[in-house]
């Protein structure tokens, strides 16, 4: 059951990765399908408390980062600004939220900071090379690919589950 739906996930991430490429924007019965897979996945493997626990854990983790980058950008631009109007998008935090499920906080924050560099890397990248890229970041596409690379190391490794911080704090600790 477990795979199956690990599955099903990954193909709505694709899709979902496939729609913010090539529109800038996620469909919302796409992401609300990805938390019900996603929440089903998690009660398959853990206790309603336990997820209930991660979630809010990792849900303070989006909303204090996203209070910071808020704050510098109403402090640096001297006016108020709505930050989903412009740089980040309602499906990039509904994403980001439906991921957080799954992940314990050290994993998901670790998944989050890799994520987003490598779509600042990647689009910084097609930027240079390419006249026709447009100005913005398919952060949900970028996140959602990120994410499927994620689930398929889970599968191939499985002695290291993305809800254990153990192993990522035995990696840390190795590279010290």
């Amino acid at each position: 059951m477990a795979l199956f739906l690990m599955l099903i996930s990954g193909l709505l991430l694709g899709k979902i990765a496939w729609q913010d490429f090539r529109e800038r924007a996620v469909s919302v019965w796409l992401l609300g399908l990805l938390t019900v897979t996603e929440l089903l996945k998690g009660y398959a493997r853990a206790t309603t408390e336990y997820l209930l626990w991660q979630s809010v854990r990792n849900a303070t983790i989006i909303f204090s980062l996203l209070a910071i980058v808020w704050i510098y950008l109403i402090v640096k631009n001297r006016k108020w600004m709505n930050l989903f109007n412009k740089g980040f998008g309602s499906a990039d935090l509904i994403l980001l939220l439906t991921l957080g499920i799954n992940l314990s906080p050290m994993i998901f924050v670790f998944f989050m900071l890799t994520g987003f560099i490598l779509a600042l890397s990647i689009t910084l990248v097609f930027q240079q090379f390419s006249a026709s890229c447009e100005p913005t970041i398919p952060l949900a596409g970028y996140l959602s690919v990120w994410a499927i690379f994620v689930m398929i190391l889970a599968v191939v490794f499985p002695q290291y589950p993305p809800d254990d911080d153990g192993w990522l704090i035995l990696v840390l600790n190795v590279l010290q």
